[in-house]
């Protein structure tokens, strides 16, 4: 599968973004990262990071790679979650001090206003990923909460995560060009 997935990364000129959280101490994130049975250092460009375990976990993941990064995971979109405005500072502290391995913040927002204050905290042009996006705002039942596309895109989106809303559509073909076309639009109209 990941040969694959490289051969078409080189053919169609895209690059791998791995959304596996790694969040442990330095050492422990460095094994799983660069060994094991996937070694994901070696094929995906970028990974989701926590910084739970502080800024040793960006050293233990990158020191040493080129063309390495990792997108910050600095808010949550599921409801109760323990992330809190202290948290979601540091990271942006930690970011300032390695902004050769922080590419970005992953962050929910349930505004456009709020996401706009968050983007605006951004310690450099770093871009900003919105998880939890679906065509209609709402919740599940465990507790996600779910923006528009076009509430994302105009508080400052430069990405949009959306995964159940098109995994779980009857033709993802037709559900990923959806929200392809409409973030799009969002896009250009912002």
């Amino acid at each position: 599968f990941i040969a694959k997935l490289r051969e078409y990364a080189r053919e169609y000129n895209f690059l791998i973004f791995e959304d596996r959280k790694f969040a442990d101490v330095g050492n422990t994130v460095r094994k799983q990262y660069r060994s094991g049975i996937y070694h994901i250092s070696n094929w995906a460009e970028y990974i989701t990071v926590h910084l739970v375990a502080g800024a040793g976990i960006l050293t233990g993941l990158f020191e040493g790679l080129e063309n390495r990064a990792g997108f910050v995971l600095a808010r949550m979109s599921s409801k109760g979650n323990l992330i809190n405005e202290t948290y979601t500072r540091r990271c942006f502290e930690i970011a300032k001090k390695y902004p050769q391995w922080v590419a970005g913040f992953i962050g929910h927002g349930h505004s456009v206003n709020d996401i706009s204050r968050f983007k605006a905290k951004f310690p450099g042009e770093q871009l900003l990923l919105i998880p939890g996006v679906k065509l209609e705002k709402g919740t599940d039942k465990l507790g996600q909460q779910y923006i528009t596309v076009e509430d994302a895109i105009n508080g400052g989106a430069d990405c949009i995560i959306v995964g159940r809303g098109i995994y779980q559509a009857d033709d993802v073909h037709i559900a990923a060009k959806t929200y392809r076309d409409r973030a799009w639009k969002a896009y250009k109209e912002r």
